[in-house]
């Protein structure tokens, strides 16, 4: 995703600027003088006090996303709320809410709290819920007493550990199978290879291993079992 906001230096990133050059004539903002009755369409975009290069709207809030926040999908089948402590960015799908409140983390993904968004939220396709920014202002969420909110945060930073070594392993792991076995697309099954059988596990690398690769030696399958197995 390409976030280039009002003020940016495009020169810093010439790759960027190279790849959009490609479209600059339907990004440039349409002139305030323009006649649409006497000259052509406008190819471009709408008037406004940007360069081509930037986005239309100004996002005055885009700061927001290089601190700390819990962010969230607009749509949901069941909890869905994140912890970033960095710079991360969404697009119009993702809402998020400038905290570092682990408890509230906690709060969002509790049993609790999706039983009264199902009656609260608006059901979607497949009854997946849309918990929109503008009614999660008026969620309800009980103020905890001290050991409440000390044993819910120290939960959810147990668990925001385990989910940081999960990723590493699984980031670990992927870039060996790239190096090791030329898996340059692993793939969502091999992505969730924990869900996996040894055996299934093994036979999805197959898979997604480029045509005409060398069958795997048995040494290469117990390597990868072993692997998966630890």
């Amino acid at each position: 995703m390409i976030f280039a906001r009002r003020g940016i230096d495009i020169d810093a990133y010439p790759s960027v600027k190279t790849h959009l050059m490609q479209f600059r004539e339907r990004l440039e903002p349409k002139p305030l003088d323009w006649n649409a009755k006497i000259q052509a369409e406008w190819p471009g975009r709408k008037p406004g006090k940007y360069a081509w290069y930037e986005i239309q709207d100004s996002i005055d809030y885009w700061k927001r996303f290089e601190q700390p926040k819990i962010v969230y999908q607009e749509i949901q089948f069941h909890p869905a709320y994140a912890f970033s402590s960095g710079s991360l960015y969404g697009n119009n799908k993702v809402f998020l809410l400038p905290t570092a409140d682990l408890y509230l983390l906690a709060a969002l993904n509790s049993p609790v709290i999706w039983w009264h968004n199902w009656h609260y939220l608006p059901h979607m396709k497949d009854e997946a819920l849309n918990p929109a920014g503008f009614r999660m202002e008026t969620l309800p969420i009980a103020e905890p007493t001290p050991a409440i909110r000390t044993a819910a945060e120290d939960g959810v930073a147990s668990l925001l550990a385990l989910a940081q070594e999960s990723q590493d392993q699984t980031r670990e792991l992927l870039n060996w199978l790239r190096l090791e076995l030329a898996v340059d697309q692993p793939g969502q099954r091999l992505e969730a290879f924990a869900n996996l059988t040894g055996d299934d596990f093994v036979t999805a690398v197959r898979k997604r291993r480029p045509k005409g690769a060398a069958r795997l030696s048995p040494k290469t399958i117990t390597d990868l079992t072993q692997t998966h197995r630890h």
